[in-house]
């Protein structure tokens, strides 16, 4: 477990020294629309991110929310956040791989879906902003919120950024799973292989909507 905590870690690198958690048993569920709410006990916590609190999410014991956007307000990866919870994510996933967008499609906590864009080196968080707008737009989430949220973080105030649901709380037997191309749940390794083989230059950024259009 520690290798692939580590390898997780590496991958969804952020802000280093705060993340997200929450009650992940509260003895209720306040369902609203088919979205499970946590706001009740969701925090922020100031803190180092370290392999232990990913082996822990893991293996479904403390979830964990990662903050996209780093202290020198640059990010290694992005998500649009679609927040329909009877969407068809193996139809999001065609969608992407007919405009040739390397993303990764994963089931989020309350059956919507998170759609992952990992770079290969850091950018600045308001090229990641603007693309997955664009991106979103072109699919036809438009109204899908976008991380990272913020441009530019102003630590000096004690300001942090907004931090995500990590995937694959549980492990392999968790439902917030990537989707592989036939519809069926990755596991985590196969997450962490396809994601890798998917991650961009800070180049690709500067494309627009207009060049992943169907010329048709």
């Amino acid at each position: 477990v520690e290798d692939t905590a580590f390898a997780m870690m590496s991958l969804f690198e952020g802000f280093d020294v705060a993340y997200g958690t929450y009650q992940a048993n509260p003895g209720y569920q306040n369902v609203s629309r088919g979205k499970v709410e946590i706001k009740s006990t969701a925090k922020t916590v100031r803190g180092e991110v370290t392999t232990d609190l990913w082996s822990r999410h893991l293996e479904g014991e403390t979830p964990l929310g990662i903050i996209p956007i780093r202290d020198n307000d640059t990010c290694l990866w992005g998500c649009i956040d679609v927040d329909s919870y009877g969407v068809s994510h193996l139809d999001i996933q065609r969608s992407l791989d007919k405009h040739k967008l390397p993303f990764v499609v994963c089931r989020s906590k309350s059956g919507g879906a998170h759609l992952f864009l990992f770079l290969a080196e850091p950018a600045p968080a308001g090229d990641v902003q603007d693309f997955l707008r664009e991106i979103s737009v072109l699919i036809g989430w438009g109204s899908s919120e976008v991380f990272p949220k913020q441009r530019t973080v102003h630590l000096e105030r004690g300001d942090l950024g907004s931090w995500l649901n990590m995937p694959y709380f549980g492990g392999d037997e968790s439902d917030r799973h990537a989707i592989g191309k036939d519809g069926l749940g990755l596991t985590v390794k196969q997450f962490l292989a396809r994601a890798k083989s998917l991650q961009q230059h800070p180049k690709f950024l500067h494309q627009t909507a207009d060049d992943f259009r169907d010329p048709a």
